[in-house]
């Protein structure tokens, strides 16, 4: 189980579950930032040549739609983002170790230095991306319970395809405050990343299921959280 950062903003302006009745079109423009080590195995002298600190920025543009219907909130957005290969692998703890040294007091000491990094070929692509969420709003005593089902398609020529399939739960007292959630999620339906990536073993449909908390929460296709 896992703590993760999902989200988002108050879903609640006032002390009533909110009802959106208006359609909502928009264009939403974005970047992505992250910084990490790769490992690339071409220096047999001084192997800390072999980490190189990359930083990366990632643009995105999304275009989307929210609109209620049936008392539920959907919202939808059909996109462009870049993305890079690390993004599909896990990372790796790496430890260099150099020769000992003795100080004048006659104590040894072997430099040791660790690093956190991934390797193979680093590529950096456009993708399309469609993200999908429907909201229902329970109460459930003076609180509220949200119900949350999500699907996401990444798609594109050099990265792997990968399907998300999930559904969260959001508490929030009566005020809005968020209190806290839950999600289930089964990632990259079609397994393509195990073929991307060049795993030995074929991780099973249960090894990609993820459970976790929820800390913040956001929904990627809604423009606002909803008010009354």
């Amino acid at each position: 189980m896992e703590a993760r950062d999902k989200v988002v903003a108050n879903i609640f302006d006032e002390s009533t579950i909110p009802s959106l009745v208006t359609h909502v079109l928009f264009i939403r423009p974005g970047v992505r930032s992250t910084s990490f080590y790769l490992f690339e195995p071409t220096d047999t002298v001084d192997l800390l040549n072999n980490f190189t600190k990359k930083f990366y920025t990632g643009f995105y543009l999304d275009a989307g739609v929210n609109f209620e219907a049936h008392g539920w909130l959907w919202g939808a957005t059909l996109g462009l983002q870049q993305a890079n290969s690390v993004e599909y692998q896990d990372d790796q703890k790496y430890t260099v170790k150099g020769p000992t040294s003795t100080s004048s007091s006659g104590q040894q000491k072997t430099f040791q230095k660790e690093f956190t990094a991934y390797s193979g070929s680093y590529v950096n692509k456009w993708q399309f991306t469609l993200k999908t969420d429907a909201i229902k709003y329970v109460a459930i005593g003076k609180n509220t319970l949200a119900i949350n089902p999500y699907f996401r398609i990444q798609s594109g020529k050099v990265l792997p395809d990968i399907q998300t399939l999930g559904v969260g739960g959001y508490f929030y007292k009566r005020e809005g405050a968020f209190v806290l959630g839950l999600y289930m999620e089964a990632y990259d339906l079609s397994n393509n990343v195990y073929g991307y990536t060049g795993e030995l073993e074929s991780p099973s449909f249960s090894d990609r299921l993820k459970f976790g908390l929820i800390t913040k929460l956001t929904l990627s296709s809604l423009l606002r959280a909803p008010s009354k």
